[in-house]
C-alpha cells in the first residue's frame, strides 16, 4: 500500500486559548513518545502550530482560532499502513494531548460528532498499557452520546403563543422566512417609511409666515441698545445713498429692527460707492 492516509482529529476548549509553537512542538513530542513511536525528528514549527515525523508517519498539530474557542487539529498521516493502524495511532496520540490539556470536547474524523473528554479518555483508557502504547484500537464510527435533558411540557407553551400571537398563514409566509441569508436592505413597516417621509418633509421645507411670527414673539422686542444701532446703521446708509436706505427705514417701521437687513444695505450702498469712485458705475452705465 502506497498511498498516503490522512486522519484529522480535533480538540476544543471552552474559550479562546493561545499557544506557542514551542509549546505545541513539546506537547506532540511527549505525545509520540507515550505512543513508542521511535525514530522521530525534532519538532519544527509550521505556520499554524508544530509538525513532527518519521518515515512512514507524519503528525501535526494546527491551532485554530473560532468565534467561540479555540480547536487544536490533530492530524496523522501514514504511509504504507492500513487506515485502521493510522486511525488507532491517532487515537492514541489525541489521548495523550486530551490528558494534558484542558480539552472540553473531541471531534473524532469527519463524523461532525463532539464527544465528551470524560467520555472519550474513559473508553480508550482500558487499550492503553502503561506505557502510553496502543494496543488495539478497533476503529468505528463513534456513535453520539445520550442526553437526557427533561422535556417541557410543549402543551402549555404553544397555548401561550397561541394566545399572544396572531394566527399567521402558512401560505403566506415568505420561503426565505427561515434561511440564515443576510438581508441586503431593512425592509421597514408602512408607518415606519410615512414617519421617515413626513419628517423629511418637515426638516426640509421653507417656514412660513405664522412660524415667524411665533419665533418673534418668543424671542421677545429686542433691546433698546440693539434697536439704536440699527437705527445708526440705517442712518449711515442714507448719508450713502438715500434709495437704498429708505427701504431699510420703511421696513424696521413696519416689522421693527432688524441689525442683519440693516448691515446687508450697508454693504449693498458701500459697494456702490466704491464702485462710483473708481469710474466702473459711470462707464458700465455709459455701456448701457
Amino acid at each position: 500500500m502506497t498511498a498516503d492516509l490522512n486522519h484529522t482529529a480535533t480538540l476544543v476548549f471552552d474559550k479562546q486559548r493561545l499557544f506557542s509553537t514551542d509549546t505545541l512542538g513539546a506537547l506532540l513530542n511527549r505525545g509520540m513518545q507515550q505512543m513508542g513511536v521511535s525514530g522521530c525528528d525534532a519538532p519544527r514549527a509550521t505556520m499554524t502550530g508544530a509538525a513532527m515525523a518519521t518515515d512512514t508517519l507524519r503528525a501535526t498539530l494546527d491551532v485554530d482560532m473560532t468565534a467561540d474557542g479555540t480547536q487544536l487539529l490533530v492530524s496523522l498521516c501514514g504511509t504504507n499502513e492500513s487506515a485502521a493502524s493510522v486511525q488507532a495511532k491517532l487515537a492514541g496520540l489525541v489521548y495523550h494531548l486530551s490528558t494534558e490539556l484542558p480539552v472540553t470536547h473531541i471531534g473524532w474524523l469527519d463524523t461532525g460528532t463532539l464527544l465528551p473528554r470524560d467520555g472519550f479518555l474513559d473508553a480508550l483508557a482500558p487499550q492503553l498499557d502503561a506505557r502510553g502504547n496502543v494496543t488495539g484500537i478497533a476503529p468505528r464510527r463513534p456513535a453520539r452520546p445520550a442526553v437526557k435533558t427533561a422535556r417541557p411540557d410543549t402543551r402549555t407553551h404553544r397555548d401561550t403563543l397561541s394566545r399572544m400571537l396572531p394566527p399567521v398563514s402558512r401560505s403566506g409566509r415568505p420561503r426565505s422566512a427561515n434561511m440564515n441569508a443576510k438581508v441586503a436592505l431593512p425592509r421597514y413597516d408602512a408607518h415606519v417609511r410615512t414617519y421617515n417621509a413626513n419628517l423629511r418633509f418637515q426638516m426640509l421645507r421653507d417656514a412660513d409666515e405664522m412660524e415667524l411670527d411665533a419665533v418673534r414673539e418668543e424671542q421677545g422686542p429686542a433691546p433698546v441698545e440693539a434697536r439704536l444701532s440699527t437705527w445708526a446703521v440705517s442712518l449711515s446708509v442714507a448719508t450713502i445713498s438715500l434709495p437704498v436706505a429708505a427701504p431699510v427705514m420703511i421696513y424696521n417701521i413696519a416689522r421693527g429692527e432688524d441689525m442683519r437687513v440693516a448691515s446687508l444695505a450697508m454693504g449693498v450702498a458701500g459697494l456702490f460707492l466704491a464702485l462710483d469712485n473708481s469710474g466702473t458705475l459711470a462707464g458700465l452705465l455709459g455701456s448701457v
